[in-house]
């Protein structure tokens, strides 16, 4: 199957696109992370969960409409993987996003 990256997993996996073949998202994932190593895990995972700010569309659908995790894959499936990626705040999202958002907030108050 064919695995888009964008945004900063993009940056981690060194490409935008790549091959690999697996049965599910879960062991698509565990794949990726043998291939990428620790710094694709962690970006993925927290403790062994996926991280809620990680979005993956099998075919263009969302996981949260499928089997999530257990969603099987077929030779033919286009995988697409998108970080959180904070609008106007430099791409960050996470800590940068929330800094961001707190800086606005204040803005606001003090007119």
């Amino acid at each position: 199957m064919k695995v888009q990256f964008f945004a900063g997993l993009r940056r981690v996996a060194g490409t935008g696109e790549i091959v690999v073949q697996a049965g599910s998202v879960r062991q698509l994932l565990t794949k990726l992370g043998e291939i990428y190593g620790r710094d694709f895990t962690e970006e993925v995972f927290d403790r062994g969960e996926l991280r809620p700010q990680i979005q993956i569309l099998v075919n263009g659908r969302n996981l949260v409409f499928l089997n999530g995790l257990d969603t099987p894959l077929d030779d033919d499936d286009t995988v697409s993987i998108f970080p959180q990626v904070a609008g106007g705040a430099g791409g960050g999202g996470g800590k940068l996003a929330a800094r961001h958002n707190r800086q606005q907030r204040r803005r606001a108050e003090w007119g």
